[in-house]
């Protein structure tokens, strides 16, 4: 199972802001909460929550990103690792930079790019990848079919004819005059 996170900035309500975080499981299902926590960096102001969680798949938004003045905003963006069985977590983090900017009307506008850890060149998207890998269920033995049992229909030598047995008469009648 794969999991994968994009994140996208949208300007709401003018100086009101939201990260979009999109969450998907490929392979087996599973119902595996992960948790994505952004921390902001540099004095950056805070999010209204400091931490989202995805049960399997699905879009969240962390909420209320409120910028007063231009300037760049860091925030770091790391999945938390779980304790969920048979799962392997991404362990990389990214960094978020909000730049704001006035605009030509006086409002503020906002760009967005991320840089994953270890690397200089931004990212083309922000994006987690864990693994999830089920046991394999247990093999059961089928029982061998048992044999039926054979009816034995020989009948012993030198016995009697049972009723309903075919019985040569003309031999009888020959014992019976040679006699």
């Amino acid at each position: 199972t794969s999991f994968s996170m994009s994140v996208n900035i949208v300007d709401c309500d003018g100086d009101r802001h939201l990260i979009t975080v999109t969450v998907r499981t490929d392979g087996a299902a599973c119902d595996t909460v992960y948790t994505v926590e952004i921390t902001p960096l540099d004095n950056a102001p805070a999010p209204a929550q400091t931490s989202v969680q995805v049960k399997g798949g699905g879009t969240v938004y962390f909420t209320g990103l409120t910028f007063d003045a231009p300037g760049d905003y860091r925030y770091k963006l790391a999945q938390v690792k779980g304790r969920a069985a048979d799962t392997t977590y991404d362990g990389r983090t990214y960094t978020v930079t909000v730049r704001v900017m006035t605009a030509a009307d006086g409002s503020l506008d906002t760009e967005l790019w991320a840089v994953r850890s270890g690397r200089t060149a931004k990212a083309a998207g922000v994006v987690f990848t864990n693994r999830y890998d089920p046991p394999a269920p247990a093999a059961t033995a089928t029982p061998a079919p048992m044999p039926r049992p054979i009816k034995n229909t020989a009948r012993p030598v030198g016995a009697l004819p049972r009723t309903g047995d075919a019985f040569p008469l003309e031999a009888l009648a020959a014992l019976l005059c040679a006699g």
